[in-house]
């Protein structure tokens, strides 16, 4: 089988902070000229969501790079979530699934358009993944994630995920203003210019 269509499945750690624009093109200028931010990939995704009444939701997505089907346990707060990721091999395959979820007992949600830029980052021998985020309506984001095998790993990243923030001068996200900076988007509103 096709390596890039073998399902995964894995605890994603990870922490965000809230950026407007200004700090969002500075800090994308700065990854560009700082070496310890190796670039990994660039890619305009486009999500469907839809979610369960337990806040456990259910994603289809498609980009230039990929199709997939992911699933994620709990709410977008949250510092440890498990996720499953099952590769699709074509994109028409979404309109499928697309119509099997609005028939089932989850609620479609407000989709969203990322544009994401990706980066390496080595810290205490571990790679984190950086990745800035600009969210089409909704926001600019900076998120820092580890994929752990398991939930205990959790006890060694998040405080080395929380460093690298310090060493960038920037605030974790308060998870309930945040959730309520969601739920504000799913209900239509745009908020990409609310404050932080």
């Amino acid at each position: 089988m096709n390596k890039q269509f073998i399902p995964e499945s894995f605890y994603e750690i990870e922490l965000k902070s809230l950026l407007d624009k200004e700090i969002y093109k500075f800090i994308k200028e700065k990854f560009a000229a700082d070496q310890k931010f190796k670039h990994h990939n660039t890619e305009r995704i486009e999500t469907s969501f839809f979610k369960d009444d337990l806040k456990n939701d259910i994603r289809l997505r498609i980009s230039d790079k990929t199709c997939e089907l992911v699933y994620k346990k709990g709410l977008v707060n949250e510092f440890v979530r498990k996720e499953i990721k099952i590769p699709l091999a074509h994109s028409q395959k979404l309109e499928y699934l697309d119509e099997i979820f609005h028939n089932l007992e989850v609620r479609p949600e407000r989709g969203t358009i990322k544009h994401k830029f990706e980066y390496l980052y080595n810290y205490n021998g571990y790679d984190y993944v950086v990745c800035l985020q600009y969210l089409e309506d909704f926001a600019y984001i900076l998120e820092i994630e580890y994929l752990a095998k398991n939930e205990t790993e959790a006890e060694l990243h998040v405080p080395n995920i929380k460093n690298i923030f310090q060493e960038l001068n920037l605030q974790i996200i308060n998870g309930e203003k945040f959730m309520e900076r969601v739920y504000r988007y799913i209900n239509g509103d745009n908020t990409i210019n609310d404050p932080l």
